[in-house]
């Protein structure tokens, strides 16, 4: 297949061609149950559809890239020649914010347009982009900031508004999904807004987790299995004394293809006898489903991305925001796990314990500075006590404790977030 056609190079489809695909898969669907038996099996427009997406999700496999062969597993640095070709990815596919499941998530009704087949074609484009993303974090990233830096800034203000992720309760025994992949776009608009133009982004611009998973942290060695090396940490929380942050960050480990890691392999579960609820901070689901195609104008689907694939080069970096039971001292019965991190196996690691925030490792502290001048942008609401002079004396410690630790990337990120940080200011005493 890659020889027939790719005939020896590698393309996306084109605008058209890709319109084409799926012009061609939209057939009616049936409605009438007694008219399916006069029809064909592989004729039904259910079956068509999900052969036809299978053959896309095949074409773009083929044509966009190839994973590295067995022999060469974990041997392609992070800067190494870029398997795909994201040049002709269609912005909003590339754009697209990462979701999670979560228990309070799905209220939203997403409206029925198009054929069974048309999105199924979508979901199998989705899927193919997202392994890519996974596969190909450098050329992803650089692909992405090249077209950021290239577009108008009224690009920013179409981008998916976005409703926050809110408190949860906890139940005793349940398994939360923890999500191994985010996007990239977030903190390049910052940047750009900030640095170039001297103004603050569009809140839907503001996605924690995408800001996070910017910079790089060290390597996580706690736990293994299942491919997958993982830490976990609980510190208490800068802007709001009654509750805790924890930290949970996820990579590959080295010799194993992103795609070979099951989704559901880590997974993280709450001790409801001493947390009552939870959140996690960034993953914002989309508020309108339905939005304008960025080729044809038209109303189209818009879907959030699947965070199924970790990237075998950065890994995944989640904070979570713990409220303790009412009547638990968090302090004194540091045995008791709070949370339990599964990697899908026996690979158990468990925390009862939770520092203070001065005492908690570099890469918390810095990754917790980027979300509460994440979530104050955003307006999200913190229930805590979360400003301007208090993310400045955060700023102020970072520099003071960890200036050994901060390269060029985070020491400029510093630098931003102090702008900006008085770009609120200004804006809020207008």
């Amino acid at each position: 297949l890659f020889e027939t056609l790719g005939d020896g190079e590698t393309h996306l489809l084109t605008t058209a061609q890709r319109d084409a695909v799926r012009s061609a898969a939209g057939v009616p669907e049936m409605t009438d149950i007694s008219k399916v038996s006069a029809v064909a099996f592989w004729k039904n427009p259910a079956v068509a559809g999900i052969g036809v997406a299978a053959v896309v999700a095949l074409t773009l496999y083929v044509v966009i890239g190839r994973p590295i062969s067995g022999g060469d597993r974990g041997k392609v640095a992070d800067d190494a020649k870029p398997l795909w070709n994201w040049s002709q990815v269609n912005r909003d596919d590339l754009n697209a914010p990462a979701r999670v499941d979560r228990s309070n998530v799905g209220n939203t009704k997403q409206t029925k347009q198009g054929s069974e087949s048309s999105r199924a074609i979508s979901a199998a484009i989705k899927v193919a982009i997202k392994v890519a993303i996974s596969e190909d974090t450098a050329s992803y990233r650089k692909e992405m900031e090249r077209r950021i830096s290239e577009s108008g800034l009224e690009k920013a203000d179409d981008l998916p508004q976005l409703e926050d992720a809110g408190w949860m309760d906890v139940s005793t025994g349940h398994r939360l999904r923890v999500p191994l992949a985010s996007g990239a776009a977030s903190w390049p608009w910052l940047r750009r807004y900030i640095e170039d133009q001297k103004a603050l982004p569009p809140r839907q611009a503001i996605r924690i987790e995408e800001m996070v998973n910017y910079f790089h942290y060290k390597s996580p060695s706690m736990i293994k299995g299942r491919g997958i090396a993982a830490d976990m940490e609980i510190c208490k929380t800068p802007w709001n004394p009654r509750s805790l942050l924890l930290a949970i960050h996820v990579k590959a480990m080295p010799g194993i293809l992103a795609s070979d890691v099951e989704a559901a392999a880590v997974s993280l579960v709450v001790n409801a006898d001493r947390i009552k609820q939870m959140r996690i901070l960034g993953y914002s689901s989309i508020k309108s489903l339905v939005v304008e195609a960025e080729d044809t104008g038209q109303p189209r689907q818009l879907q959030q991305g699947m965070a199924m694939q970790v990237s075998r080069s950065r890994g995944n970096y989640i904070l979570y925001e713990l409220m303790p039971a009412d009547d638990v001292d968090i302090d004194a019965d540091a045995n008791t796990p709070m949370v339990t991190l599964s990697l899908g196996g026996a690979e158990n690691l468990a925390s009862g314990r939770a520092v203070t925030w001065a005492h908690a490792s570099s890469d918390l502290r810095f990754a917790s500075m980027i979300t509460a001048s994440g979530m104050l942008l955003a307006g999200t609401s913190t229930a805590g006590e979360m400003d301007t002079e208090r993310l400045n004396s955060i700023l102020n410690l970072l520099e003071k404790q960890d200036s050994s630790t901060l390269d060029a990337d985070r020491r400029n990120a510093l630098k931003i977030i102090r702008q900006a940080s008085a770009m609120y200011d200004a804006s809020t005493d207008e």
